[in-house]
């Protein structure tokens, strides 16, 4: 019998404590007492002192009440032995009881069900919100509330009255959780939740008897898999039927579960070593770990005491313009439509603290009210709940779970749901003001990345093809979001003209922040940071920290205003000259301005003609960043000693500092480099030496010192075929077909191995290589999954491709990135550093964007630009979302329907043509050009039929037996004689049609077909049923299985 105990301050006179409870004790009161002590409830016994009060008061509220199985001794202690200062007096108890100790079988954790209803757990709960939203809403309106916020009073209160508003949110949804069965017990092993399956699987093989001599071993393995299905192959159905039921639901969730399938995420477990070498307790490698990253959250450098007591003052001064601003609110800071937007925006299987996003997103409207109320009062209050807290779940950056050094660890942060809602709505509200503060200099959380590593790669083009020299070096702020100064953020915000309520809620959320360390269930201390991090889990993050990179950039700028794009034609030619001799003009261009900037230039010396021709530029690629990653084009050593320098003193003021060691300063030298007093040893950045290098990678592309591309597409190509040969060996090995695997290919690995494939529109072999190349890559996935070794022909790419369906070649796919590229380069704001630089270098005719622009007329002339299209040339005057509807209105209008004519035309001829050499039998093409269907992607068949599937569609292909020779680089056509029946030069039609070793096999055909079995129909795409396609399948694949055995050969 389990055993209970009850004790605390119930807030409630219970008659039966105290006489002088009797005029306080209702109908309430007596209702609970009833719930403790009845057998029908709680059956407790309560175990207070007889007429003893617990209150100065003479009353009594605590109350200590136990099962009638437990001893209990109780003592009241007096008012005079009082410690401790309180109206209450101190119970103490002395229990004692029989308690029968059962073994866990297995450690549980308790958590949120993640499916669970929240919507109709909180129905029962609206008019409670609902009251509790009115009153939040009446408070918040206050005058008196707001003018505590605009004088600094009162300030304890305020924060009782936020920590009571969200304290009732929270105790509600608990509540209503437990009361709707929410709450699920799971173990910690983790695994893939599946649903018993009920499919069964007809006999395959009903026809071929289990001690026919002539099967072969893959029929008897099939046969096997057939008879024992519903026992063996139950685990790989599961899977099947679970993505299946996944993606007619939620394509996200869909995703996510195969992704824990092909690469499952281990529970992190620390296994830490002391000084000594001995290993570390759980608990101590947690406070290990939460100290590492205390020392973490620290600026980099002291700075300037006196500029940092400056930035202090203008703090102060600060909050008490905001405060007087705030005065003049009228009305509410935020609206109900902004909340609803956010929630709505939320994703619903992030993580947040305490609740899953279940339910933050229902439809619950009262809820919504609740929420918005919080954020309401939060927002006015100008403080932030003690409730709130930052986790911090590490995870292991190699996916094995073992960490044995803090180094292998990603600290992930986990929010409040409120909280990230609230944060949510705030940068609704500024990022205007932080995005016209930042300028286009600060790309992050605002453009592509890809965009910015164009206008980087223009000018590098731009600037080699006029002769020019340039020192590229690439940078990465050190643990940036973690090191910001918070007073010099606040700063920074007034600067970008955050007023009144939204500058405030900024500075309290830039205040003290509790933060704490979770490792499952485990928790670590709680700790508190307070002058340094912004929290890079929050949505405001990356704006944040733009908006404190922009001192940097700013600091920068004032001292130089980046290289020049391009120079005059004539000034550029001069200096060829100065550097060659005379050779003959290319350039159009005048001879006397020619000769008047060679007279300026032949006597100075090399850096400083290099000067005297920047000068002469009208355009410039300054100094940017992408959030921490920043890009510094220079045009010698020296110049890049001097940028350097001006950065460093920067970071040094601003308390920062550029990352040393793998992820220190990289340089790339394009162009000819005029010689310089600097070298290249002596050159510093924030302490740390730039490393000079032939080939750096720019936000996950690579560009090489020759503008060559050659690395970039061989990083695309290497990703395509690793990533594709991976999924189907996975995939395979869990029990899918080709359908499915060949269906996630083109939507999972296709987007991940063509990052930053639009610049191989740049490559120096040309369009038509680079598309060769990326199309064999496709091949040897298209041969992956039809289970044929790389090495081995096919003879036919596009039967392969049909046979897959994929119908779309990456050729194809990187044409269309390069066109939806360069319209989204087009919609950038005129202002902008690669807009800056396409504008200038257009008339050069090897940079990306003419080169882009020749892919799209090699593909079809028909192509029309967004401006064409548009029928307008100036979109700075659009709206985000009015420049995506554009982009999706081109995409789809102009350049799907283009490409996908040109892709069908392609297939159709090379089918065409194959059918012509009666290569194979593709007489219906339309089923062969139509993506696959939910009912084939899904079919849980066994994975030796699967396996028989490939060797029917090989042979399809081939039109020969699917067996590969010794050599393994091609397929056995024909034998001498047939091992079987003795027929001489015989090929995959004799064993189809003719051999008597295949009777057994071949005799269900025959019934289902009408007594026709020409190869040409055994071959055949298309099938009245599922059960004529299975015989048909299991005639070739048995009967290239027999022959492979015999010859002791292997299929594929």
């Amino acid at each position: 019998m389990a055993v209970m105990n009850l004790r605390g301050d119930l807030n409630a006179h219970l008659p039966c404590l105290s006489r002088g409870n009797a005029p306080y004790a209702g109908g309430v009161e007596k209702e609970i007492q009833a719930i403790i002590t009845a057998a029908s409830a709680l059956g407790l016994a309560i175990r207070n002192p007889a007429e003893t009060s617990t209150l100065d008061a003479g009353t009594a509220l605590d109350v200590l009440a136990t099962s009638p199985s437990v001893g209990a001794s109780v003592y009241v202690q007096p008012r005079e032995e009082r410690t401790v200062p309180s109206d209450h007096k101190h119970l103490f108890a002395t229990l004692s009881a029989r308690i029968s100790i059962q073994k866990i079988a297995k450690p549980v954790a308790v958590q949120w069900s993640r499916k669970g209803n929240w919507e109709a757990a909180m129905s029962p709960f609206q008019d409670i919100a609902l009251y509790m939203a009115a009153w939040i809403t009446v408070l918040q309106r206050s005058a008196n509330l707001r003018g505590s916020t605009v004088a600094n009073k009162w300030k304890g209160l305020r924060a009782t009255f936020v920590n009571l508003a969200c304290w009732w949110r929270t105790a509600i949804l608990m509540l209503a959780g437990h009361l709707a069965g929410l709450v699920v017990f799971k173990d910690n092993t983790r695994g893939l939740n599946m649903t018993p399956s009920t499919a069964t699987v007809a006999n395959w093989l009903a026809d071929a008897s289990a001690t026919n001599p002539h099967l072969s071993d893959m029929e008897k393995r099939l046969q096997e898999e057939s008879d024992l299905f519903d026992s063996c192959s139950q685990a790989n159905t599961k899977i099947v039927q679970r993505h299946a039921a996944l993606w007619h639901s939620d394509h996200g969730q869909a995703d996510a579960f195969l992704s824990r399938l092909l690469n499952p995420k281990f529970p992190v477990t620390l296994v830490l070593l002391s000084d000594d070498g001995e290993e570390l307790s759980q608990s101590t490698a947690i406070a290990t770990l939460t100290k590492n990253l205390l020392d973490r959250v620290q600026c980099k450098t002291m700075g300037d005491t006196s500029f940092n007591c400056s930035i202090a003052a203008e703090v102060v001064n600060h909050r008490r313009e905001a405060r007087q601003e705030f005065a003049t609110l009228e009305g509410d800071p935020i609206s109900l439509a902004d909340v609803a937007a956010v929630v709505s925006a939320s994703g619903s299987q992030k993580t947040a603290l305490r609740f899953p996003r279940a339910a933050l997103k229902t439809k619950a409207a009262r809820f919504h009210l609740l929420l918005w109320a919080i954020c309401n009062i939060v927002a006015v209050a100008g403080i932030l709940p003690d409730l709130w807290l930052r986790e911090i779940c590490p995870v292991d950056k190699r996916g094995i779970g073992l960490v044995r050094s803090l180094a292998q660890i990603r600290p992930i942060s986990v929010v409040d749901d409120v909280e990230s809602v609230l944060d949510g709505v705030w940068l609704h509200h500024v990022r205007p003001l932080l995005e016209d503060f930042m300028t286009q200099q600060q790309s992050g959380g605002r453009y592509d990345h890809l965009l910015v590593v164009l206008g980087l790669l223009v000018t590098l083009q731009s600037r080699k093809a006029q002769g020019l020299g340039t020192l590229f070096q690439v940078m990465d702020l050190e643990q940036g979001y973690e090191s910001i100064w918070r007073d010099a953020v606040r700063h920074l915000a007034r600067q970008a003209h955050l007023t009144s309520w939204q500058w405030l809620l900024l500075d309290a959320m830039l205040g003290e922040e509790k933060l704490r360390v979770r490792l499952g269930p485990v928790l670590g201390a709680v700790v508190t940071i307070l002058h340094t991090s912004i929290g890079q889990g929050k949505r405001s993050g990356t704006h944040l920290f733009g908006t404190f990179a922009t001192a940097i950039i700013k600091a920068v700028s004032d001292k130089r205003k980046g290289v020049a794009i391009t120079v005059p034609d004539h000034v550029a030619l001069a200096l060829s000259w100065c550097r060659q001799g005379f050779h003959v003009q290319q350039e159009q261009c005048s001879v006397a301005e020619l000769f008047k900037a060679w007279s300026a230039l032949r006597n100075l010396p090399p850096t400083l003609q290099v000067s005297y021709v920047e000068s002469t530029a009208q355009s410039f690629m300054p100094y940017q960043q992408f959030v921490d990653d920043g890009f510094l084009l220079c045009l010698h050593w020296n110049d890049l000693s001097c940028a350097n320098q001006v950065i460093t003193e920067a970071c040094h003021l601003w308390r920062h500092k550029f990352a040393g060691g793998r992820k220190g300063p990289r340089v790339l030298q394009v162009g000819p480099m005029c010689d310089s007093q600097m070298s290249p040893q002596n050159i510093t950045l924030c302490g740390e030496q730039p490393v000079k290098v032939e080939q750096v990678k720019v936000l996950g592309t690579i560009i090489d010192d020759q503008l060559t591309l050659e690395a970039q597409l061989c990083a695309v190509l290497s990703t395509l075929q690793s990533e594709g040969i991976r999924l189907v060996t996975g995939m395979t090995a869990a029990g899918f077909g080709l359908p499915a695997i060949a269906s996630q290919f083109s939507t999972r690995v296709v987007a991940k191995a063509m990052h930053g494939c639009e610049l191989l529109a740049s490559h120096f072999d040309g369009f038509t290589k680079v598309s060769s190349r990326l199309n064999h890559a496709h091949y040897i996935v298209a041969k992956a999954c039809l289970g044929v070794p790389p090495t081995t022909s096919l003879g036919s790419y596009v039967a392969a491709f049909a046979e897959c369906r994929f119908l779309t070649r990456a050729s194809t796919i990187l044409a269309q990135r390069v066109v939806m590229t360069r319209a989204r380069l087009a919609l950038l704001p005129r202002s902008h550093p690669t807009r800056v630089a396409v504008r200038a270098a257009q008339h050069l005719p090897a940079t990306w964007w003419q080169h882009a622009r020749v892919l799209m007329l090699s593909i079809s002339s028909e192509f029309s630009e967004i401006w064409e299209f548009a029928g307008a040339s100036d979109f700075d005057n659009l709206t985000k979302q009015e420049k995506t509807k554009l982009l999706q209105a081109y995409r789809n209008s102009c350049v799907t329907p283009l490409l996908r004519l040109l892709e069908e035309q392609w297939f159709q001829q090379q089918l065409q043509h194959m059918i012509s050499e009666a290569i194979v039998p593709y007489n219906h093409l339309d089923h062969v050009l139509l993506p696959w269907q939910p009912n084939e992607r899904w079919q849980t068949w066994p994975p030796t039929f699967w396996n028989m599937v490939r060797i029917w569609k090989v042979a399809r292909i081939v039109c020969a037996l699917p067996i590969l020779t010794h050599e393994g680089s091609k397929f056995l056509s024909l034998l001498a004689t047939c091992p079987f029946c003795g027929h001489v030069v015989v090929g995959i039609r004799h064993f189809v049609e003719q051999c008597v070793h295949m009777q057994d096999i071949r005799s269900s055909v025959f019934r289902l077909m009408g007594g026709s079995c020409e190869l040409s129909m055994i071959l055949c795409q298309s099938s009245a049923s599922v059960e004529i396609f299975t015989a048909k399948v299991k005639l070739v694949a048995g009967a290239t299985s027999r022959v492979a055995q015999y010859l002791q050969l292997d299929t594929v």
